[in-house]
This record gives C-alpha cells, sequence and structure tokens, in this order.
C-alpha cells in the first residue's frame, strides 16, 4: 500500500471536538446494548420489551436476501474505514 497523500490539516479543536463526539456516541450506544441484554434476561418478557440490536436485526437477516444486503454493507463499511475509496 503506498502511503496516505497529504490533506488539509484541520484545527486541533475540531479533531478534538471530533474525537469526542464519536466517543460519547460510541459509549452511549454500548450502554444501551448493555443495559438491553441484561434487561431482557433478567425481566419477564424482556427479550419484547428490550430488544437488543441483534434481535432487532433478526427479522431483516432471516432471509438470504437480507444477509446479502447486511453483509454488503458491513464490507463496505470495512472498505471505508480501510480508506479503500478515498479521493487521490
Amino acid at each position: 500500500w503506498e502511503p496516505a497523500p497529504d490533506r488539509e490539516q484541520r484545527p486541533h479543536k475540531a479533531l478534538l471536538r471530533s474525537m469526542w463526539m464519536w466517543s460519547m456516541l460510541s459509549v452511549a450506544i454500548c450502554l444501551w446494548e448493555a443495559t438491553a441484554f441484561v434487561l431482557s434476561v433478567t425481566m419477564p418478557g424482556g427479550n419484547e420489551n428490550y430488544p437488543t440490536i441483534s434481535v432487532l436485526l433478526d427479522p431483516f437477516v432471516e432471509n438470504v436476501w437480507g444477509r446479502l444486503v447486511f453483509v454488503g454493507l458491513w464490507l463496505a463499511a470495512g472498505y471505508g474505514l480501510l480508506r479503500f475509496w478515498r479521493r487521490t
């Protein structure tokens, strides 16, 4: 792989703000998922009242087409994180 080309430098304050926003969003989603999991296994009727993300996705990925779409989106997100589609 060739090194990434030089790009426009953003102010340090903008990078910190972005880092904190993504960090807070990630922690909030993890807490939501953990709380939903604990409630779904400890409360009566928990799976219906406190579904986790995997339970919410189950109806969509039950058939082959849903799985293909999900895997395609998952791979596209991975390629995006690896910056395969970057502009040079």
